[in-house]
């Protein structure tokens, strides 16, 4: 999502730094979406996609943990595998970096 959303930002003579995706995570609302599901259109798969945040948008760890958070919850996978993936999640965050 974030090569598609640099893509349209472009188009509209913006620049990806004015995105509020920053705020919108950090405000608690639900956001997910920073792959692309056509990296060879946009030119970003989802490594690349998460250092261009995290270098243009200045994500921090915890910003990538709300995003991940985000995903599992807005999934479609039943709400127990979300609760053991969650915590498999927040294990891996609260491990020293």
């Amino acid at each position: 999502m974030f090569s598609e959303r640099r893509y349209e930002l472009a188009a509209e003579g913006r620049d990806v730094r004015d995105d509020v995706a920053p705020d919108r995570v950090r405000s608690g609302r639900e956001t997910s979406e920073y792959i692309s599901d056509d990296p060879a259109y946009f030119g970003g798969y989802a490594a690349e996609n998460y250092f261009a945040v995290r270098d243009e948008l200045g994500f921090t760890r915890e910003d990538f943990r709300t995003v991940a958070e985000n995903s599992f919850r807005a999934s479609f996978i039943d709400e127990t595998e979300k609760k053991k993936l969650l915590g498999e999640l927040a294990s891996y965050f609260e491990a020293p970096a």
